[in-house]
């Protein structure tokens, strides 16, 4: 009698187990996807704000005058008041504004053309300067790109090449 109950016992358990074990795969199924989905919205709401805030920066650029890219607006007694670029960037993500020259010459309002940058913005220019050194390799290495001036392409050849490892 008593094996008798062990084994109904056993089957018994077998049989809840069985549909147990679907119910719990089925939720364990079912808290992955919800996961999944989760993080697929938060990932394009996150995308969504990534592309409103670069559009209003592109927006904000394009209106920008080519004359803000010196170091001073305007002209006066003093070469006009100074440019609003030629302090640091206020976004993280922006590490100065720059302009490519034709010949390949950079020019950035933190510093002006005559006088060396202040001391704590020469970090800044010299990236700015190696992101320029990218830039016209880039360029110049397209087919049908005039190549510069002869200064500019001098400086760039002589200019040593610094690769962080």
């Amino acid at each position: 009698m008593m094996i008798r109950l062990k084994l109904y016992l056993l089957l018994f358990f077998i049989a809840v187990s069985i549909p147990l074990s679907f119910v719990i795969w089925r939720t364990y199924a079912g808290v992955a996807r919800e996961e999944q989905a989760q993080l697929r919205y938060f990932a394009q709401t996150l995308f969504d704000d990534m592309e409103k805030e670069l559009g209003e920066l592109v927006r904000r650029e394009e209106n920008r005058a080519v004359d803000a890219y010196g170091a001073a607006q305007g002209h006066g007694v003093n070469g006009g008041d100074p440019s609003p670029l030629s302090r640091p960037a206020q976004e993280a993500y922006i590490l100065g504004y720059l302009q490519n020259d034709p010949d390949g010459q950079m020019q950035t309002p933190l510093a002006a053309e005559t006088v060396r940058p202040p001391e704590r913005y020469q970090p800044i220019v010299d990236a700015l300067q190696e992101v320029n050194r990218i830039f016209n390799r880039k360029k110049w290495a397209l087919p049908g790109t005039p190549l510069p001036a002869a200064p500019a392409l001098r400086a760039e050849q002589e200019a040593p090449v610094q690769t962080s490892s």
